[in-house]
């Protein structure tokens, strides 16, 4: 049988799973920034903005929406309900993988042609592959979280992001060795997704497998279903067709949808405006070198949460800034200049630090 977890438990474990996955992932940033240059690493952050806007338009919410939908039919007793909620939900799962996948995969150069970031091409078509599992694995999460079985959900996101991490310096490092270029180095760091992706989707297969088994050996679902629970005769309507169920998805997913995809579509219409917006007055070469800054910096920076942000102690690689934070008094001069700021984040440190920066002692 399987074991299942408390609220509690559940939540502590998928929160621990993301911490770790979390701290997996600074390890990829570092090597893959000082192999590849400004071409690479703008390619790479570009796939990558474009890959999680996808993948946020086709499974936020939706988990949510699954779990609550699951847990309160098994509570209720309507096991042959749950059991619809799930094949409809790997259906839709499927369905969405695929038409992202061949569309990110014909429409990528006409996006980097739009955006004027040709050199992405290849990074986008490498990562396109791995939307074709991830909708499902997120219907998977949401389903086997109404179940209260999280151990499932936080192993796969760990599992992932080893071997993403792990795939994608491999690549980058592998190609580098072998000479290619920065285009196709960010191509293999961009592969990285597409075998985490399966790394994941083995996981919960494994899990499915196992509840599977667990429910046949029980009969949990068939008994729930002999033996409704307390509000049964209540409760939300019940689902008897595809198009009810996934009306009740979206009812629940889209305003967390929304919430969702806010973030990562303002990344998306930073990257895709600055080459056009830039490019002319600053040059291709200067253009081509904020966008790698801001794809795979600034972005990562406006990620954290405003309080932990206020109170960090930047990294100052050049040393001349030592004494540069965030809460302290300003000079005149200071807050005269944003000229400062700005070129402390595109790496002309040392005049920033005429500009009002206390250097280091």
């Amino acid at each position: 049988m399987v074991k299942k977890d408390s609220l509690i438990k559940g939540t502590l474990i998928l929160t621990a799973a993301a911490l770790i996955a979390r701290v997996i992932g600074i390890f990829q940033r570092v090597p893959l920034e000082h192999v590849m240059d400004k071409v690479g690493n703008s390619a790479f952050g570009i796939s990558n903005t474009v890959y999680l806007l996808l993948l946020v338009v086709a499974t936020a919410g939706i988990p949510s929406a699954i779990s609550k939908m699951v847990s309160e039919r098994v509570e209720l007793g309507r096991g042959n309900e749950v059991k619809r909620i799930y094949r409809a939900a790997m259906k839709f799962g499927m369905i969405a993988g695929l038409v992202l996948t061949i569309g990110l995969l014909l429409l990528a150069p006409v996006y980097t042609w739009l955006a004027g970031t040709q050199h992405a091409t290849l990074a986008i078509r490498a990562i396109a592959p791995s939307l074709l599992l991830f909708p499902v694995i997120a219907m998977m999460r949401g389903y086997f979280q109404g179940r209260q079985l999280m151990m499932a959900g936080g192993v796969s996101q760990v599992v992932e992001q080893i071997a993403r991490v792990v795939t994608a310096i491999g690549f980058v490092f592998a190609l580098h060795g072998w000479g290619y270029g920065n285009e196709k180095m960010a191509a293999g760091g961009a592969l990285g997704s597409v075998v985490g992706s399966v790394g994941a989707f083995a996981v919960m297969v494994y899990y499915g497998v196992k509840l599977r088994k667990s429910d046949e050996r029980t009969g949990e679902l068939e008994r729930a279903e002999r033996s409704p629970g307390r509000g049964a005769a209540g409760g939300p309507p019940v689902l008897r067709s595809n198009r009810d169920i996934y009306r009740a998805i979206f009812r629940i997913s889209i305003p967390i949808l929304v919430t969702a995809m806010t973030v990562q579509a303002i990344y998306m219409i930073d990257q895709t405006l600055l080459t056009r917006l830039s490019e002319w007055r600053f040059g291709e070469e200067k253009t081509l070198t904020w966008l790698a800054y801001l794809t795979t910096n600034a972005q990562s920076i406006a990620g954290i949460p405003p309080g932990a942000r206020d109170r960090a102690q930047p990294i100052d690689p050049s040393g001349a800034l030592c004494g540069l934070r965030f809460r302290r008094p300003i000079s005149g001069r200071e807050a005269g200049d944003a000229r400062a700021p700005n070129r402390y984040i595109f790496g002309d440190a040392p005049r920033a630090a005429h500009d009002g920066w206390r250097p280091c002692s």
